[in-house]
């Protein structure tokens, strides 16, 4: 391992073999203390599997099997009916039901389907490079027309009557941007929506008028370049200078909140996004996240905590966007669909993927 000339220590070791591991038992078997987010077990699934696939690990370690169940459990969650399609979050997942018990398995409007769990479902299968031969681009447009609501938002699934979540708002875009259609929403009303999400410090909130945060202001960021309508002239530079203001070492979610390794991507895409990677310090976001990194694999939300799968991937997604001096083994990311740069080029061409 290379020394730091300047101090004459050798940086922090990354635990390759570690992480390649603890992403595989969370896959196989979530550990006991994250059994609480089975529920969003697809978002689990895409998170594990980005890692794997930053890490250069899915061949490697992945039986040609393993990656075919993996994939029919993803379609497992696909339900298709004749007005729409997308995917649920996991086989427990349950939600309001507006049919009978007996059209659960077919029914769009009895199934919990998520905007959040189609994205990832996408990405997932991208990386095990599917072919989608199954997916009905056409009822997957419809599902995300019927979810939009009169202010631009979206509900996260049919039926929720809950609208409003800049998240969402970001997860229906990219589904958009992936399948190349964006005639089932009104764009203008959604950008509408984002930029009321606007706080007065350059930051973006969950919802309009709540206090910015970094999360946030990252899908803000990414939806508005989806929808080709990037941030310019004066707002895109008080956001800058809120995002950067975030570093502290690592990144902090808001003003006078602790680092938070999840916050190294969140904040440092949206940078990256700005084209302004520039002013990020890379060695010392890589520094604080390298304290997180747990000794077993995986990393946490900060030091001495334990690691899950969010924090994991989204610190090693940062690493690959902001490298150190001294190098980690991680491929690179795209910012923008926040998936392996390769995997992000196969789907653009599998689906046909452009600019609107």
């Amino acid at each position: 391992m290379a020394t730091d000339t300047a101090t004459g220590t050798s940086p922090p070791e990354f635990l390759t073999r570690m992480h390649i591991s603890h992403c595989i038992r969370c896959l196989r078997g979530l550990p006991s203390g994250a059994v609480e987010v089975d529920c969003l077990r697809m978002m689990v699934v895409y998170y594990s599997l980005s890692s794997l696939d930053l890490l250069s690990g899915l061949d490697a370690k992945i039986s040609k099997d393993e990656k075919e169940d993996w994939v029919s459990w993803i379609w497992s969650q696909y339900i298709s009916d004749g007005q729409c399609a997308a995917f649920r979050g996991g086989p427990f997942l349950t939600g309001p039901s507006r049919t009978t018990p007996a059209q659960v398995s077919t029914s769009c409007d009895a199934e919990p389907l998520h905007i959040l769990s189609t994205y990832t479902a996408l990405l997932s299968l991208a990386i095990l490079r599917d072919d989608f031969s199954r997916l009905d681009r056409g009822r997957i447009i419809s599902f995300l027309k019927q979810t939009q609501l009169e202010d631009g938002s979206f509900e996260p699934w049919l039926g929720s009557q809950e609208g409003g979540d800049i998240r969402i708002i970001y997860g229906a875009l990219a589904v958009c941007q992936m399948l190349n259609n964006w005639s089932g929403i009104d764009i203008q009303r959604t950008i509408s929506y984002v930029r009321a999400c606007r706080a007065r410090d350059g930051g973006y909130g969950q919802t309009p008028y709540a206090e910015a945060n970094g999360g946030a202001t990252y899908c803000a960021i990414a939806a508005l370049e989806l929808a080709s309508q990037p941030l310019q002239g004066k707002e895109r530079e008080d956001t800058l200078t809120w995002l950067v203001h975030r570093q502290r070492g690592g990144f902090q979610g808001r003003a006078e909140k602790e680092q938070d390794a999840c916050y190294s991507f969140w904040c440092g895409a949206a940078i990256s996004l700005l084209g302004a990677a520039d002013l990020v310090d890379r060695d010392s976001n890589a520094e604080f996240l390298m304290t997180c990194q747990f000794k077993l694999g995986g990393f946490a939300k900060a030091p001495g905590e334990f690691p899950d799968p969010l924090h994991t991937y989204l610190s090693m997604a940062a690493l690959s966007i902001y490298p150190p001096s001294w190098g980690v083994p991680l491929s690179g990311l795209d910012p923008l669909m926040n998936v392996r740069t390769e995997t992000g080029a196969w789907l653009q061409e599998k689906l046909s993927l452009s600019k609107p």
